[in-house]
């Protein structure tokens, strides 16, 4: 699941369960036809386990985090030592401890083991790559030489 992916699902669960404190009855919805929805406390262990860091390997401590394959734009990570997302998160907490401007990890696009992109934003978010952005990276990088 992308960040954004999960972003979703996580509002949408919130949503439902505002809607369940506050009618106290579900909404009527198709997807219900043959279950019972989750009601209001396993809506919140749901969001709980879906934000605890196993879960989701590009979160900050997980448990199993994601590996990079392989860097396109390193910023200013070191390719040989930073090898996976702890290890640029990590990174990235030392180079701010060190800073006062948001302006400096530089930029990272990396592939990760399961083969997707990934791209560091400047306030150090992690997250799923445009593929169109990424084609741009990887022109440039040819370019380069």
């Amino acid at each position: 699941m992308t960040t954004r992916e999960l972003a979703t699902v996580l509002a949408a669960l919130r949503y439902w369960q505002r809607s369940l404190q506050k009618a106290g009855q579900p909404p009527v919805t198709e997807h219900f036809a043959e279950v019972t929805p989750l009601g209001v406390a396993e809506i919140d262990q749901l969001c709980e386990r879906l934000n605890t860091p196993s879960e989701n390997p590009l979160a900050f401590g997980a448990e199993k985090p994601l590996k990079i394959k392989r860097w396109l734009r390193a910023g200013e990570f070191d390719t040989a030592s930073d090898r996976t997302v702890q290890d640029i998160y990590d990174r990235a907490g030392e180079l701010l401890d060190k800073a006062c401007s948001w302006d400096i990890c530089g930029e990272c696009v990396f592939e990760g083991e399961d083969g997707k992109f990934y791209v560091g934003s400047v306030e150090f978010h992690l997250g799923e790559a445009d593929p169109d952005y990424v084609r741009g990276v990887q022109e440039e990088s040819e370019a380069e030489g």
